[in-house]
C-alpha cells in the first residue's frame, strides 16, 4: 500500500513537470512565494509597520491608483507633476474591476497584474517553444518568474499588462492570426508611451511576407495599432486642449529634456546618478548583440524599438527598468545560456540575490528603482 501511495506520488510529480500548464502554475506560485518572503523579511528588518497591502504599492503605483480612482487633472501636485504622462489602459482595467468586484483599487492593481504576469509566464513559454525547444522555454520561464524586475511585475504597474499584451502579439503573429495582433498592438499603445514602437517589429514581418509572395489582406490590420495612442490623444485634446500634453508633462517628470541637453553628457550624468540603469542597458545592448548574430531579427528589432524613445529623447531615466522588463531580455538570455550550460544555475541564484536586493530597496524607496 505504501509502494503504491509513493508511486502515485512521484506519478503526479513527473505529470506536473512534464506538463508545460502544470509546470508554469508551480513556477509562478512558487515565485510568488518568494517574492512575499522577501517583501515580509525586508519590511521587518527595515522596522516597517505591517501594511501588507503596500508591498507592492509604492513610486507609480499611487499615480495609477488615483487616476483610477479621480480621473485625470490638468493641475500638478505640490512638485509639479502631473498624472496625464501615466497612459489609461491599465487604470481603466482596475477601476472597473474593482467597482465590479469591491476590492480596494490598490489590491486589485496587485491582483491585476499579478495575473497578468502569470499569464505571461504562459505565453512566454510557448513562445520560446516555438522560437528554440522545450528545455529552453522551461530555463526562460524559471528567469522570468525569479527575476529581480518582478518587483515591476508584482506592482501595481504597467509591466505585467505591457508584457502580457506584447507576448500575445508576438504569439498571434506566429499563428498568423492577424486580426488578434492589430487589437492587442492597439491595446499595447494605450498601455505605455513606447507601446506604438511594436509597429516596427510587425512592419518587418509585412515587409518579409512582401519578399516571400506570402503577403495577405489581413495583415493589414496592424494598421489598428496606433489606434490607443491616437485615442488617448483625442482624449487630451478634448479635455485638456492638447494632444500632446503628456510629452511636454516628460520634462517635469525629468524623462525627456532633462537639464543638459547634449546626448553625451545626459549619458555621463546617468552614468553617475543611476548606475545600476547604465549597467542594465549595457546587458541590454549585449543582449541584442546575441539576438542579430543568432539572426533573431524581429526580437532584436522589438527590443531596440522599446528602448528607442528614451534614448532618442536624451533621457536615460528608468532604462534598467524598461530593459530588463521586456521578454526578449529574458530570450536573449535563454540563447546566451544555450551555449553556456554550466552558467544556468549561476545566473539563476545570482538572479534570486538580486531579487530580494531590489524588493529591500523597493521597501526602503531607493530612488534607483524608479
Amino acid at each position: 500500500m505504501i509502494d503504491v501511495n509513493k508511486g502515485s506520488f512521484f506519478r503526479l510529480k513527473f505529470a506536473l513537470m512534464r506538463s508545460p500548464v502544470a509546470f508554469c502554475i508551480v513556477i509562478f506560485l512558487l515565485s510568488r512565494l518568494f517574492f512575499w518572503l522577501s517583501a515580509f523579511w525586508s519590511n521587518y528588518y527595515l522596522g516597517y509597520p505591517w501594511l501588507s497591502a503596500h508591498f507592492f504599492y509604492h513610486f507609480d503605483s499611487l499615480w495609477y491608483e488615483k487616476i483610477a480612482a479621480h480621473g485625470y487633472s490638468l493641475h500638478p501636485n505640490a512638485y509639479g507633476y502631473v498624472s496625464y504622462v501615466f497612459f489609461p489602459l491599465l487604470p481603466l482595467i482596475v477601476g472597473g474591476l474593482s467597482a465590479l468586484t469591491h476590492i480596494s483599487l490598490i489590491w486589485m492593481g496587485q491582483i491585476f497584474c499579478q495575473c497578468c504576469f502569470g499569464a505571461s509566464l504562459w505565453l512566454f513559454y510557448k513562445l520560446v517553444q516555438l522560437r528554440i525547444n522545450e528545455d529552453a522555454a522551461r530555463i526562460g520561464v524559471l528567469l522570468l518568474a525569479f527575476g529581480p524586475f518582478n518587483i515591476y511585475f508584482s506592482s501595481f504597474y504597467t509591466e505585467s499588462l505591457f508584457l502580457f499584451l506584447s507576448l500575445g502579439i508576438w504569439l498571434a503573429v506566429y499563428r498568423g492570426r492577424w486580426l488578434v495582433v492589430g487589437v492587442l498592438a492597439a491595446l499595447l499603445s494605450a498601455t505605455r508611451p513606447n507601446g506604438v514602437m511594436m509597429l516596427v517589429p510587425l512592419l518587418y514581418f509585412i515587409y518579409q511576407a512582401f519578399q516571400n509572395k506570402a503577403l495577405k489582406p489581413s495583415m493589414f490590420f496592424v494598421a489598428l495599432a496606433p489606434l490607443g495612442l491616437l485615442s488617448y490623444m483625442l482624449f487630451l485634446q478634448v479635455h485638456f486642449g492638447n494632444a500632446f500634453i503628456f510629452l511636454h508633462a516628460e520634462q517635469a517628470w525629468q524623462r525627456r529634456g532633462w537639464a543638459l541637453d547634449d546626448f553625451f553628457s545626459q549619458m555621463f550624468f546617468n552614468m553617475s546618478t543611476f548606475p545600476s540603469d547604465t549597467i542594465i542597458l549595457l546587458i541590454a545592448v549585449f543582449l541584442i548583440k546575441i539576438l542579430l548574430k543568432k539572426r533573431y531579427f524581429p526580437e532584436a528589432l522589438y527590443f531596440i524599438a522599446m528602448l528607442l524613445p528614451a534614448l532618442v529623447s536624451g533621457s536615460f531615466m528608468s532604462l534598467g527598468r524598461f530593459s530588463g522588463c521586456l521578454f526578449t531580455f529574458y530570450f536573449a538570455l535563454v540563447l546566451f545560456l544555450q551555449d553556456r550550460p554550466s552558467l544556468k544555475y549561476p545566473i539563476f541564484y545570482l538572479g534570486m540575490a538580486f531579487s530580494w536586493l531590489y524588493v529591500l530597496g523597493w521597501l526602503g524607496l531607493s530612488l534607483w528603482l524608479i
